[in-house]
């Protein structure tokens, strides 16, 4: 997909090293911008702007990332690992961190396939409103009601 860019996001740290590493090897790096932190304000516009999310995390507590993702209609494609299944169910494209060939072959269904794109915006959209803050706090009251009235 020559005519897409790869974004990276996130504060510049060691673990770059590798990406750096291998965008070098693979002379793509005209096809890279490292954007670095980028704050709370503008991550709508990049999620709403992107083909797809890639987030092939190997530690993660409970997947924010993807969910904001989810709810600006940007389609995800997953590490298939941590909580992130059990998080994003079937809105996203699932591949194996650990596997940069599975990675980058998933990453390739989603964008080659624009129905699949278009699956994956709407069911994203809809699971992310199960996390809707309002949501989770009255959750959050209705189990403490339970118990209290035990």
């Amino acid at each position: 997909h020559p005519e897409l860019k790869l974004a990276l996001a996130g504060p510049t740290i060691w673990t770059y090293r590798a990406a750096e590493e291998a965008i070098a090897e693979t002379g793509a790096g005209d096809a890279v911008v490292r954007l670095g932190y980028v704050a709370e304000r503008h991550l709508a516009a990049l999620y709403s702007a992107a083909e797809a999310f890639v987030f092939p995390s190997l530690y993660e507590g409970f997947g924010l990332p993807v969910l904001e993702a989810m709810a600006c209609g940007c389609p995800v494609v997953a590490a298939a690992a941590t909580s992130l299944p059990e998080v994003v169910g079937d809105a996203a494209e699932y591949v194996d961190p650990h596997d940069a060939a599975a990675i980058a072959s998933g990453v390739n269904r989603v964008l080659s396939d624009p129905e699949r794109r278009s699956v994956l915006r709407e069911r994203g959209i809809e699971r992310s409103q199960r996390y809707r803050w309002e949501r989770v706090a009255t959750e959050v009251v209705d189990v403490y009601r339970s118990r209290a009235s035990r």
